[in-house]
């Protein structure tokens, strides 16, 4: 809906979508920890295949360029 707003009231001239998951490198034992801490404990991402995240991550994408593009 919000893409969908800004294209029938804005001039896009670009758009970069970010969010795409990529596979933590944390140095150290407590930044994991923290890590853990600050993400949602229904979706663990980290129990995923990345065959999944990416299939995902595709879905999404395509569906934020349809919305741009229709």
């Amino acid at each position: 809906m919000m893409v969908k707003l800004m294209r029938d009231n804005l001039d896009i001239i670009g758009l970069d979508v970010v969010g795409d998951y990529s596979v933590p490198v944390i140095p150290n034992r407590l930044k994991a920890m923290l890590s853990r801490l600050d993400h949602s404990k229904k979706l663990r991402v980290d129990k995923c295949l990345p065959d999944l995240i990416l299939k995902i991550n595709q879905q999404t994408n395509l569906k934020i360029l349809q919305e741009i593009l229709s």
